[in-house]
């Protein structure tokens, strides 16, 4: 049963149709999106919701994509939201491939540090099982790039973390078990993959094969940027996720 989510959104200064639906990677929050929220907010509505467990959103999260999708869909459909353009990043990006797949209506898709298939490290569970608090600092060491200002955003990884470590091992657990590479070619809505070049937990050989195997899809990588690239090169990532919007714009007149 849907449970409501908590959420974050940009203050309603544009007349577009779309809605710029970010969903967040494993054991973070839509604090992730802050940047994306403030700096796109003026062209088209951008929502951010926190999954099952995670920020401010009851519960202890799923272990499966499908049920965090369920969510997601949940969440469009009690916000009214007609044109959503689906965004996300990691795992989000596994529940964004999951709605596209089923056919859930959209205007489009943005799949960002994600791949068709999660395999997880089994280093990480290890980590969530024996000590949980450090998990923010060794995702700092594994997701940002060698070219990060690590003292400027560690302390940012740290504050957008935000889950038990029960949702983590669900959160986890769902990306290992997340396929769907046998699906690709039934999605038929506009999709921009961004990868990351500096990437090295979904690297960029990932990002080639959903453009490879997705009718249609649109490949950028972004210079300069790890797994976390929303805090890390925002305006970036921003310039390419407005070019895509604007894209979905004129196909919606």
């Amino acid at each position: 049963m849907y449970q409501p989510l908590t959420f974050q959104k940009s203050q309603p200064n544009s007349d577009s149709d779309l809605t710029l639906v970010c969903i967040h990677g494993a054991t973070l929050s839509a604090a992730i999106w802050q940047d994306q929220i403030s700096g796109l907010g003026n062209r088209f509505q951008v929502i951010a919701p926190d999954l099952p467990g995670h920020g401010n959103s009851p519960g202890q999260g799923y272990d499966t994509i499908s049920a965090y999708a369920d969510s997601i869909l949940g969440f469009v459909r009690e916000k009214h939201i007609e044109n959503p353009v689906f965004c996300g990043i990691s795992m989000g990006g596994a529940i964004v491939l999951d709605l596209l797949i089923r056919g859930v209506p959209s205007a489009g898709g943005i799949l960002i540090n994600t791949g068709a298939r999660l395999r997880v490290m089994e280093a990480i569970f290890d980590i969530i099982r024996n000590d949980f608090s450090a998990f923010p600092d060794r995702l700092s060491e594994l997701a940002l790039s060698p070219s990060a200002d690590r003292e400027t955003l560690a302390p940012l990884v740290r504050s957008v973390v935000s889950c038990t470590a029960e949702t983590a091992r669900r959160d986890f657990t769902a990306c290992n078990r997340f396929d769907v590479r046998n699906h690709l070619s039934a999605i038929r809505t506009p999709v921009l993959v961004l990868g990351a070049e500096d990437d090295t937990t979904t690297p960029p050989r990932y990002a080639v094969y959903l453009k490879d195997h997705i009718p249609g899809a649109i490949l950028e990588m972004v210079n300069g940027a790890g797994h976390l690239s929303p805090i890390e090169t925002p305006e970036a990532l921003n310039t390419a996720i407005s070019n895509f919007m604007a894209s979905l714009a004129q196909k919606t007149v």
